[in-house]
């Protein structure tokens, strides 16, 4: 038997890598292809400025912390091939790629000010509580877990970020709100950068070593199924607030 960090027993459910990277894939389709997908729900359903202010306030605690995560793993992996993809990936999130030329957080502050909020107002966002408690998962993930665990637990997550079109997704902002694609480079940026960050190069870098830690293989799945649910929790507690907020309860400040 094999015991997870917190001392139960790991279910004993793969055994080999690609059993493995196909049972973390099952994983994300069932997020991506769920109808009731928080995701979804999360923008488009959006109605009126005061909610997508709302929804991409809460959104931006991810985007501010997302690098700090990658720099747990850094810190805690001896491979430099691997060290030095993750510091590519945290360049692009923290000075910026080709393409934005400005890092992610402060791109999508660009969209936050189009749409009416201050830089004050998106600096003192504070997390709804299963917000903060999915920061929480992280951050202990990156930095108490095996660096592949929790490198694997962000890669997971970081492909269900990833907007099915750019085309699309800035479409959809331009006609709800009538911003920009200027305004909307966020969104132009964060897709293509997550397609790298998350794509098949890295999960071929994951699976190599993968390859020489194959006792790891069982928490590897088991805890990038619990990053998925973690995600979805996000998700769900901020879709959860904006519904209510039409039933006369007011959205947090």
């Amino acid at each position: 038997m094999t015991y997870d960090f917190f001392g139960y027993v790991l279910p004993a459910s793969v055994t080999s890598v690609g059993e493995a990277r196909e049972a973390i894939r099952r994983m994300q389709r069932a997020y991506l292809e769920d109808p009731a997908s928080p995701s979804r729900a999360l923008f488009q359903e959006l109605q009126t400025r005061e909610e997508a202010i709302f929804a991409l306030r809460q959104v931006s605690l991810w985007a501010r912390n997302f690098p700090r995560w990658c720099a747990n793993v850094v810190q805690r992996c001896p491979f430099l091939e691997v060290r030095q993809k993750v510091i590519r990936d945290m360049y692009d999130e923290e000075i910026g790629d080709a393409l934005g030329r400005t890092p992610h957080y402060l791109l999508l502050c660009r969209v936050l000010e189009a749409l009416g909020a201050t830089r004050e107002q998106i600096e003192a966002t504070r997390p709804l509580p299963g917000v903060f408690l999915v920061l929480c998962t992280f951050d202990q993930l990156t930095r108490t877990r095996h660096w592949l665990v929790g490198l694997q637990a962000l890669v997971a997550v970081e492909h269900l970020t990833k907007p099915a079109s750019a085309e699309t997704t800035v479409q959809w902002w331009q006609q709800r709100f009538g911003l920009s694609r200027e305004q909307l480079m966020f969104f132009w940026v964060h897709g293509p950068a997550d397609e790298e960050h998350a794509g098949e190069g890295m999960e071929r870098l994951l699976d190599a070593y993968m390859e020489q830690h194959p006792h790891l293989l069982n928490e590897l799945v088991e805890v990038a199924g619990f990053a998925i649910q973690a995600y979805r929790m996000r998700n769900e507690s901020i879709v959860e607030v904006i519904r209510a907020s039409r039933r006369g309860i007011p959205l947090p400040a």
